[in-house]
């Protein structure tokens, strides 16, 4: 899995990230936890393609979306 060297450039005022190597918009990987989903990270949607981006935070803490939720209700 490649997790280095993704371009990150604007578009209609909304931050996109690319694959270095296809140029493609990343796709988004969902979780589900709690009947709850959200972004996880971005993959390259090209077949075969191993770049994946990870939100740093939910590395370190997988529970941190979900603390954050309670906190803001």
């Amino acid at each position: 899995m490649k997790t280095d060297s993704t371009a990150a450039r604007l578009e209609d005022g909304a931050i996109t990230l690319s694959c270095p190597d296809h140029g493609h918009r990343l796709v988004p990987i969902h979780r589900i936890r709690g009947g709850t989903r959200f972004v996880m990270g971005w993959t390259c949607p090209e077949p075969y393609c191993e770049h994946v981006r990870l939100v740093p935070r939910l590395l370190d803490d997988p529970n941190a979306h979900d603390e954050s939720e309670r906190s803001e209700r």
